[in-house]
């Protein structure tokens, strides 16, 4: 990947006016007037009421630069400015290609960075965001997982944090409207009484399964582990158990290491293939069910199927609710639904792996709706479909 450091001088000058002078970044508007002799030293004893009138005005941080024709052929070009701070209009060849007006300015750049460790480059803003919301509840999901499955030695987890007071960036599984973000419809799943969850701890640890249950009562089990092709969904290979549990506990099953056995799975490459784990139990007086979909590989080296989501149905139902049928031509993951206008509205299930077909869902809004406006203001996303 090119990289161009543009750390070092550049030029300041006043939005008045002033001549330019040498400035240093990372560096500050006062440091560098005082290395050209502008401006007292502004720490030193009461120079500070001096120099008050520099931080009235607007200033300009010019340089020049150069970049080669295989960096301007790039489909994606990231201007990383750690050192903008507050409020600034940013303009490349007199162009304005953004704005900031807060005081982390390098948070895109984390974020970015973050996720492109598992994910491909989002193809523009709003994918960006949608991206960091899976990876934020990916996030919480792998911990609490993890944890859960070290029955008796873990008995509980609490995440940080349900829901924010104002609007902000933060790790809040509930806006400040109260809608659900990616993470609060995965709590759901991933806090399920009954489950079965897969990991491994490192790149050199084999592939671990468990079913898990927190009813504190008798408990059976089937669970069944198919390996399915990425390319169309079909099954390749399955692994089915019966587990049993007296009371809330977890339990280990017996699952080949994918990993490193290549006829466990077929000699499919790890990139071609993905795992589901549906779990159904009965208890005392109570069914459960639980879905779980698991890569082998980090999902940007996935080779995942171009999807073709559509909504094909939306019906009235009882008590004003809605019920969507969705369908796919392919196996699309962390698919999610959002009604942008109704923060307050509900679906029965979000940020779920549909495989070729048609699932169905409910909606339930939180003000006055017809078939037609949920229509017009639902949108629909996937994993394949946020990069080019």
């Amino acid at each position: 990947m090119a990289r161009i450091d543009l750390n070092g001088e550049w030029r300041l000058m006043s939005a008045k006016g002033m001549k330019g002078h040498p400035a240093m970044v990372p560096g500050d508007n006062y440091s560098a007037l005082i290395d050209a002799g502008e401006i007292p030293d502004a720490y030193f004893r009461e120079n500070e009421k001096d120099v008050q009138w520099v931080s009235h005005g607007n200033w300009i941080y010019k340089r020049d630069f150069t970049v080669d024709d295989a960096l301007l052929a790039s489909r994606h070009v990231f201007l990383n400015l750690d050192s903008v701070d507050t409020v600034a209009t940013i303009k490349i060849n007199n162009r304005e290609i953004g704005r900031t007006d807060n005081q982390f300015p390098s948070g895109n750049v984390k974020i970015l960075g973050m996720f492109g460790n598992y994910f491909r480059m989002p193809k523009d803003f709003e994918n960006t965001l949608y991206l960091s919301q899976v990876q934020q509840a990916l996030a919480i999901k792998t911990g609490v997982e993890f944890w859960h499955s070290l029955r008796p030695r873990n008995m509980g987890t609490i995440f940080w944090q349900l829901n924010d007071n104002w609007p902000v960036a933060s790790w809040s599984s509930l806006e400040y409207s109260g809608r659900w973000k990616v993470l609060h419809y995965m709590a759901r799943r991933f806090y399920s009484p009954v489950q079965t969850v897969m990991y491994r701890t490192s790149k050199s640890s084999p592939l671990e399964l468990y079913f898990i249950s927190d009813v504190p009562s008798p408990v059976s089990a089937r669970v069944v582990v198919t390996l399915r092709r990425l390319a169309d969904g079909s099954p390749i290979k399955k692994w089915q158990f019966s587990p049993k549990a007296s009371d809330a506990s977890s339990i280990k099953l017996d699952i080949p290491d994918l990993y490193s056995d290549e006829k466990e799975r077929c000699c499919i490459p790890l990139n071609e293939c993905f795992l589901t784990i549906v779990t159904t139990a009965k208890g005392e007086s109570t069914t459960y069910s639980h879905e779980e979909t698991f890569f082998l590989n980090v999902w940007k080296h996935c080779n995942l199927p171009d999807v073709n989501l559509s909504v094909v149905d939306i019906k009235k139902a009882a008590g004003g609710d809605f019920d969507i049928t969705i369908e796919s031509n392919a196996p699309a993951f962390f698919v999610w639904l959002a009604v942008a206008e109704d923060p307050a509205g509900r679906f029965t299930d979000n940020a779920f792996t549909i495989l070729p077909g048609q699932k169905k869902l409910r909606y339930r809004p939180g003000e006055e709706m017809t078939a037609s406006k949920l229509h017009n203001l639902l949108s629909i996303n996937d994993l394949r479909s946020s990069y080019l």
